[in-house]
């Protein structure tokens, strides 16, 4: 039996709500072929854009209103766009002690969450990919933190860790935590987000909060398996809203949803990004950098 719920953040612009009901559909599949009932939490600003989700399948959906004064009370005062996420969890921790699945609405289901709840039961965290050692600099951003972490002197104070052994950057667009025990960590990548953030304003600081907090906390796995995260493949979006328009009842997009194959249509961007820069900036040059696949077929 699962013994783990799920929360998502969906607020602003059609396209989040978009992509939240593709992660849902994709929970609901896995739902239905094992026969399960699955908690999924919600905080919105549009309560009855899931209620058809309600009397239609095997989700439990509980929206909490996710309002402007509460946004901009948990943007704190570095006005912080993804300090959003970890004052919802807290709240949310505030409401159950059931485990907790925390998803970014871009993302959906490869396989059963079964095992990933298996190993919350076990004590264990999640997040969603493991990136690399920070200290390696194997990107830009990294080697930017890397370099803003050591140049900066309140840093060793705040993460005396970091200097003295390897620290990896992990995705957070999922997050696996218990509220029966995870808290204090959580209260912990909060003050750490705010500290980062006020010496060093970028995105990255909330991502490695959680990453610096949960990896020296104890065991920490990908979701990466069972939860496929496409952050940088937003052209989906533009599939996601046709396919919305085309099919706007629950029914027709539960009967159509796999037609939109995302690792399928992935794969030229995927091939275009793995090229070597020379190759990528001719490509450019000459206006041929990849094509989206076009919109399936849902006769």
């Amino acid at each position: 039996m699962n013994s783990a719920d799920f929360v998502f953040q969906v607020y602003g612009t059609q396209a989040i709500f978009d992509e939240c009901r593709y992660a849902l559909l994709s929970l609901q599949h896995w739902a239905d072929r094992q026969h399960q009932q699955y908690k999924v939490w919600i905080y919105t600003d549009r309560p009855g854009a899931f209620d058809d989700f309600r009397s239609f399948g095997l989700l439990e959906i509980q929206t909490l209103l996710l309002d402007s004064p509460t946004l901009t009370k948990w943007r704190g005062k570095i006005d912080f766009v993804h300090r959003v996420k970890i004052e919802l969890l807290l709240d949310l921790f505030n409401k159950t002690d059931r485990p907790l699945i925390y998803l970014d609405t871009d993302t959906f289901f490869t396989r059963s969450p079964e095992e990933l709840m298996e190993m919350l039961n076990r004590g264990e965290r999640i997040m969603h990919l493991c990136e690399g050692q920070i200290q390696k600099r194997g990107n830009p951003v990294l080697k930017k933190l890397d370099r803003f972490l050591r140049q900066n002197s309140v840093c060793k104070s705040l993460m005396p860790q970091y200097f003295e052994q390897p620290v990896f950057m992990w995705n957070a667009g999922v997050l696996g935590l218990d509220p029966k025990t995870d808290q204090p960590l959580l209260q912990k990548v909060l003050e750490l987000t705010d500290q980062l953030h006020e010496l060093y304003p970028k995105h990255v600081v909330e991502q490695f909060a959680f990453s610096y907090v949960l990896q020296h906390s104890g065991a920490l796995h990908a979701a990466e398996p069972y939860i496929h995260h496409y952050w940088n493949f937003k052209e989906f979006r533009d599939l996601l809203s046709k396919f919305c328009l085309k099919c706007p009842r629950l029914a027709e997009q539960q009967q159509h949803w796999q037609k939109l194959n995302l690792p399928e249509l992935e794969k030229p961007k995927r091939a275009y990004e793995a090229l070597p820069g020379w190759r990528r900036a001719l490509r450019k040059i000459r206006k041929n950098r990849w094509q989206m696949p076009p919109m399936p077929e849902l006769n």
